[in-house]
């Protein structure tokens, strides 16, 4: 049984349309996971070794098991630098802007989750980037990508440049 990130996705964006940064686009995340789903063991940043002698391991952004079923999910929040406030809540994002190491990082994460995938270390992966930063939604982010790159609106904070954020959701 898939997890129903889209659906999640969705109810989060009402709630917070932009974060302060990854960590906390990542804790927001995994607590509306652990919203929709109660009884699920919501873990960020736990390990897992991807080799087969078990000697490098990687921290994985977002892990859940739930009814034995296993979800991991690796995510990027890059933002192009806005000063806004949404809800009484200031926001100053830094500008990460959209450098190619950026773009490798993204698909570092997508070749660690089909590796756990191969390592049957997980049933399901998900890559997933939100992004202000229109360069990431213009241009491929990943090159000769079997994945669709569909990107989808996620918030509109206003008319200026970064003012609105769209994500990319693969699933592994």
């Amino acid at each position: 049984m898939a997890l129903e990130i889209e659906n999640i996705i969705e109810r989060l964006k009402s709630k917070r349309p932009v974060f302060h940064s990854e960590a906390d686009f990542q804790h927001s995340l995994a607590w509306e996971i652990q919203l929709t789903y109660p009884t699920a063991s919501v873990r960020l940043e736990k390990p897992f070794p991807l080799k087969a002698d078990n000697v490098r391991s990687s921290y994985l952004d977002i892990f859940i098991t739930n009814e034995d079923i296993k979800y991991a999910i690796e995510l990027k929040y890059k933002t192009r630098g806005l000063e806004v406030d949404v809800f009484g809540e200031e926001f100053c994002l830094r500008d990460h802007r959209a450098h190619p190491h950026n773009r490798i990082h993204f698909g570092n994460d997508v070749c660690r989750l089909e590796r756990m995938m191969e390592l049957k270390q997980t049933n399901y992966a998900y890559a997933l980037i939100l992004t202000n930063e229109c360069l990431y939604w213009l241009t491929p982010i990943l090159q000769d990508s079997k994945y669709d790159l569909n990107w989808f609106e996620y918030s509109k904070l206003d008319d200026t440049n970064g003012g609105q954020f769209k994500y990319l959701l693969l699933e592994i």
